[in-house]
Formats: structure tokens, C-alpha cells, sequence
């Protein structure tokens, strides 16, 4: 999970020093978002795909897209979406993927706990009331561990399960 959060983390980092008119969040796990408006729109994602030898992890591969200069989103996307471009941010792909490496390296001398923690913080779940996709009811989020998984507790029947990678959640 420390290179999803680390790229969320420097995504935002660049987005806020670019754009201080709008607020930015990033959406669990991988998602930074926009408030347009009423709305929260998706501007970003993050994806990592790990190779590993046995159970050792050899190498990472992340990858960051951010919607920099699109006017047209096609109808298959679901979720409310926008570029940079829509929100009155004129910046080039190459000058935002410079800034992008440069807060990469920086924060990559951040510890895994602090990694952690900044992505927690910046995800704003603490007590939040969210739904589990593909369970029942609604759910609180009461912690976040040391290798990121966010637990939950059942609002009705007070039980508690691990968010992890494979599970998605629904909030405003």
C-alpha cells in the first residue's frame, strides 16, 4: 500500500500547489478528486502492480494518470469526472509530469509509518459512515493499521472486518 498512498500522496502535493482555488481529496484507495462545484469529481488515479519472487516483492511499477487537458469524457465513465483544463488550470503533460518526479523523490524519503499516516490523514476516514461493496448495511471506520488496511465496524451489528485492496467503498 506505501506506493499507492506515497503516488496519491505526491499527486495531490502537485495539484494543490498548482491549483489553490479547489479542494482536493484523495478518494480511498487510489482516486484524487475535485470538488467542482457541489460535486466531487474524479481528476486522478493511481495504480501499482508488483512482481514478486516467491514472497519477496522485486519490483513496482506505479502508474499515475491525471486528466491534464481533456474537454470530452466518454459516456462509458460513470462517475463524475474532470481535467484540469475544465478547472481553469493551463498547465503542459510535460510540466506536470516534471513536478511529478520531483515530489516523487522527495517523498520517498518519508518512513513507511509516515507514508502511512500522511495518506490516512489526507483520506479523512476516521468515523466516517461508509458502505462495503457487496455487504450489507452501512459501516463506520474506526483505524487504519500499519500495512493500511482500514477497519470497520458494522453500524448494526457492531462486528469488525479489514478493508484491503480487494474491497471498495462507497462515501461522500
Amino acid at each position: 500500500i506505501r506506493d499507492m498512498a506515497l503516488a496519491s500522496l505526491c499527486v495531490i502535493q502537485v495539484l494543490r500547489g498548482l491549483d489553490n482555488t479547489h479542494l482536493y481529496r484523495i478518494k480511498y484507495p487510489n482516486d484524487v478528486q475535485v470538488l467542482d462545484g457541489e460535486a466531487w469529481k474524479k481528476l486522478s488515479g493511481v495504480l501499482v502492480e508488483h512482481e514478486f519472487l516467491g514472497a519477496v516483492c522485486t519490483s513496482s511499477v506505479v502508474g499515475i494518470g491525471i486528466n491534464v487537458r481533456q474537454l470530452v469524457f466518454p459516456e462509458t465513465i460513470t462517475q463524475p469526472c474532470t481535467s484540469l483544463l475544465l478547472l481553469g488550470v493551463d498547465v503542459s503533460v510535460e510540466a506536470l509530469r516534471e513536478k511529478l518526479i520531483i515530489a516523487l523523490h522527495e517523498t520517498q524519503k518519508l518512513s513507511t509509518s509516515q507514508v502511512t499516516a500522511e495518506w490516512f490523514r489526507e483520506l479523512d476516514l476516521i468515523d466516517r459512515t461508509v458502505r462495503v461493496v457487496g455487504e450489507d448495511g452501512f459501516w463506520t471506520v474506526t483505524d487504519i493499521d500499519d500495512s493500511g488496511r482500514i477497519r470497520v465496524q458494522h453500524n448494526d451489528l457492531k462486528t469488525n472486518r479489514y478493508i484491503d485492496d480487494g474491497d471498495s467503498l462507497r462515501y461522500n
